[in-house]
């Protein structure tokens, strides 16, 4: 059987199903990899989507013309999970989320 799916750029009208992935995912699994302090300061901002980047065009909800790969900006805990999914670490990198709030993160790319 096949299952066919398609990949299109999100929309703002796609914040709120966005955000409760995200804040169901997260708050489960950012804890095995960063302390409650980054954690406490860090999980309601990142728990959010923001309708602005949603329509930028960058980001995707579910191969799309054009499209040669995939990038993600992947949690120290989520490594493991995009290495199996074929994504390439490309660099560490330092996500800002908030003055004096920094989550170490990885570039992490794969072709489509």
């Amino acid at each position: 059987m096949s299952t066919e799916f398609w990949i299109r750029a999100a929309e703002p009208e796609d914040t709120s199903p966005v955000s409760a992935l995200l804040k169901a995912s997260y708050s489960a699994l950012m804890p095995a990899g960063y302390d409650e302090t980054t954690l406490a300061g860090t999980l309601p901002l990142m728990t959010r989507a923001n309708p602005r980047l949603l329509s930028s065009g960058t980001i995707f909800v579910a191969a799309a013309a054009g499209v040669r790969r995939f990038e993600c900006y992947a949690s120290i805990n989520a490594e493991d999970f995009f290495a199996a999914s074929g994504f390439k670490m490309v660099r560490r990198i330092e996500i800002s989320m908030a003055t004096g709030l920094i989550m170490p993160s990885f570039l992490m790319e794969r072709p489509i």
